[in-house]
């Protein structure tokens, strides 16, 4: 897990969306492309919560806090007024997003639940379950470079409050038992330790970025050695928008050879994610000029000038 810095943004699919009442059944705007793009342009290809790479498996639009109910709270609603707003929503693995996270949104003892007629207390509320939108990750979670199996832990030093938050989101999401995850994990501390022990810091520093899966090893080694060298936002951001370039030209010769609907809808979530990046003051122009995706380009302008 690592933490992201959300984009603030009105996407067309979720303008003007917000229920007056809990609807009987949502309709998934969450699953267009305008909206996947952009959390593409937040997360990368990189589960929200497991770390795992969404390239290598299947993946969510994940709702932070449940829409429909709570399985925590049976007697509660949902946070159906918050099922078309984009601050709600995280990149999830399947198996995160459907078998260990569901509907539940844990509080913390003392945690008061915010309700309809109470929304405007929800960031208030005491959750027991890292936001990696929201949440210093980086300060509140390390990797135990002593296990065996490389599992997570509470930093020192955090409130008891943050331990037990940090400590009921790793149970919650199997984040210390899934094999998968673990076997992820432990893979890249092991390169990490390699390559701090050839110091080899730029190394440490590519794999760092908070778009690449189970970075963490890498970015907490990186910070152990040489702590000046974690790479900034600038850099992690230069080094997406080249990954996103590169599956842009694939999927427009896709295209160009005939592609299907999923071929299209997939197309149009990087062209959505290159335009939040561009909103954003990323140098996507010259990317996408380099890689002849012209086109693209002058879709990625069009849609970014509507952001």
């Amino acid at each position: 897990m690592r933490r992201f810095t959300r984009p603030v943004l009105v996407l067309p699919s979720l303008k003007d969306r917000e229920p007056a009442q809990k609807p009987k059944t949502f309709t998934g705007h969450w699953t267009n492309p305008d909206v996947r793009g952009a959390l593409l342009a937040m997360q990368g290809w990189v589960c929200a919560y497991c770390g795992v790479d969404l390239e290598q498996h299947a993946f969510d639009v994940e709702h932070f806090r449940p829409k429909g109910n709570v399985t925590d709270d049976p007697g509660h609603e949902g946070y159906w007024w918050l099922a078309y707003e984009f601050s709600n929503y995280l990149l999830s693995c399947t198996a995160c997003n459907q078998k260990q996270k569901i509907d539940k949104f844990p509080l913390l003892p003392g945690g008061v639940r915010a309700t309809a007629a109470t929304r405007d207390q929800v960031k208030t509320e005491l959750r027991a379950l890292i936001d990696p939108a929201a949440d210093p990750v980086e300060d509140l979670i390390e990797i135990d470079t002593s296990d065996k199996l490389a599992r997570l832990r509470p930093k020192p030093g955090i409130t008891p409050s943050q331990e037990a938050a940090v400590k009921e989101t790793i149970r919650m999401l199997r984040l210390n038992r899934s094999l998968r995850i673990l076997r992820g994990r432990l893979r890249a501390l092991e390169r990490a330790v390699g390559a701090a022990d050839n110091n080899a810091v730029d190394r440490l520093r590519i794999r760092a970025c908070r778009h690449r899966s189970h970075s963490l090893a890498y970015y907490q080694l990186l910070a152990s050695l040489a702590p000046d060298q974690a790479p900034e936002t600038a850099a992690e951001r230069d080094w997406l928008i080249k990954k996103l370039v590169r599956a842009l030209a694939q999927a427009a010769k896709i295209l160009d050879n005939g592609g299907d609907e999923n071929d299209e809808r997939q197309c149009a979530e990087l062209v959505w994610a290159a335009a939040v990046l561009l909103s954003l003051g990323a140098p996507v122009d010259a990317a996408l000029s380099s890689a002849n995706l012209e086109a693209e380009k002058l879709l990625v302008q069009d849609f970014a000038a509507g952001l």
